[in-house]
């Protein structure tokens, strides 16, 4: 806070002596001035607006319950005080660049949150979708500091979120990449569909063993014709479930591939599977109309298991793919999403498509660097370990250079771009990563 923002009461040497926590942050605040009141002690004091704001901002939000619940649950203040964003600042969240990178078609994204310290913290997190209208869903991941947000684009801004998140004392930046959230995604719809059809398969290998033991040349032998028909049934509607959920993929490559006029693997598969299964139904159909049983014709356990095999396949293979290519994303992941760029005289944030060599970019303490440059202003130190495996911070000063993907640490530091991209050091190495 000011001198100019601060009361005179608060100014003098007996205000200055007295000093109480912020109620929002907990650092050092002017005691409030003496009244004849009742309960004047437990009024709010703030050290600064920016607290000040952030504490309506909770109340109006309907989140006045975070400063009770951090006390109840004796977490102690951030010991940082809040601060509101500079005009503009989450302004290329609604980018198209930014948009088309960080996040997916339904409005799921992934944000890095700083100043999340507590269970209190994670409780505004995950309370955003009543406190912001447009937010359907945010879960924290609070051993990353990672916010999975979920929003409609049509009732809210993203940059709109990143403003309030700041506003209560939680800047945000981009974190990882839409892919990494639809990954999982597509993972786990694949262990479903994969599990389910390990379920199928093996309740149809039983009863095609029951049927093959019991039918001698369309004869019963040891279990009635009708049991028999019975099985037979089960089989089909297991293996309905295989050539409707189970090959969902290969019809969906199949039709994508005779869209483009380019077939593939996936329309010999699915002709494959549709013929064993229509062949197999109509058998079942003619056997029962015509009251009899044999087993002649009949292959569901064939169709069901080749399925899950060839689902199995896939996953295996995704997965060996995935494991070739996780340094690749991990060193690539490391790239922050936005900069803060000097422009006019202030500094402006822009996505990092955005940037050119030439132009100046302000780095903060644990900030990671979009680029290869010089040290233009600013003492302090930098996190190479991801680059050279050092695990001690080197000290930079002005003319020192620095590197792509590594971290600031200490004092913020303006940094002259010379390599973007591909051209930079980390961008070569993830060329060469993938070429060897």
């Amino acid at each position: 806070m000011s001198a100019a923002e601060t009361p005179a009461a608060a100014r003098s040497p007996a205000a200055r002596a007295a000093r109480v926590p912020c109620t929002h942050c907990g650092l050092p605040a002017p005691a409030p001035a003496p009244t004849s009141g009742t309960g004047a002690s437990a009024a709010p004091t703030f050290c600064c607006n920016g607290c000040r704001a952030a504490y309506q901002m909770l109340a109006a939000a309907g989140l006045g319950e975070f400063h009770a619940r951090r006390a109840r649950l004796g977490d102690a203040p951030s010991g940082v005080a809040a601060e509101a964003p500079e005009p503009g600042r989450y302004a290329h969240y609604d980018s198209a660049a930014f948009q088309a990178r960080f996040t997916d078609p339904d409005g799921s994204v992934m944000l890095h949150v700083d100043g999340v310290h507590c269970a209190a913290c994670v409780w505004v997190m995950e309370q955003l979708p009543a406190a912001l209208p447009g937010v359907l869903e945010a879960r924290l991941d609070y051993g990353r500091a990672r916010l999975h947000l979920r929003y409609d684009r049509d009732r809210v801004d993203l940059s709109a979120v990143g403003a309030f998140l700041h506003g209560l004392g939680y800047p945000t930046s981009a974190s990882g990449v839409a892919a990494e959230v639809s990954r999982r995604r597509r993972d786990r719809s694949a262990l479903i569909r994969l599990g389910t059809m390990f379920a199928v398969t093996g309740n149809t290998m039983m009863i095609a063993i029951a049927l093959y033991a019991g039918a001698a040349d369309g004869v019963a032998s040891g279990l009635s014709t009708g049991l028999l028909r019975l099985f037979d049934w089960a089989s089909l509607g297991l293996a309905l479930v295989a050539v409707t959920y189970g090959a969902w993929p290969f019809y969906r490559g199949a039709w994508a591939g005779l869209r483009m006029g380019v077939p593939h693997i996936d329309l010999p598969i699915s002709i494959g599977v549709l013929v064993g299964f229509g062949g197999s139904a109509w058998h079942t159909v003619s056997n029962t109309l015509a009251g009899r049983f044999t087993a002649q014709g009949v292959y569901y356990d064939s169709v069901t298991t080749l399925v899950f095999l060839l689902l199995l396949g896939r996953y295996v293979q995704a997965r060996g793919q995935r494991a070739a290519m996780s340094r690749t994303e991990l060193l690539t992941g490391l790239m922050p999403g936005s900069a803060r760029r000097a422009e006019g005289g202030c500094w402006v944030a822009v996505a990092i498509d955005a940037l050119r060599p030439g132009d100046t970019v302000q780095v903060a303490a644990g900030e990671v660097l979009p680029g290869d440059g010089v040290v233009a202003a600013g003492r302090g130190h930098v996190d190479q370990s991801l680059l050279t495996g050092e695990g001690l911070p080197v000290a930079v000063a002005p003319g020192d250079p620095v590197f792509a993907g590594t971290r600031s640490v200490g004092a913020p530091l303006e940094v002259s771009l010379q390599s973007l991209g591909a051209l930079s050091r980390l961008g070569r190495l993830v060329d060469d990563l993938e070429r060897h």
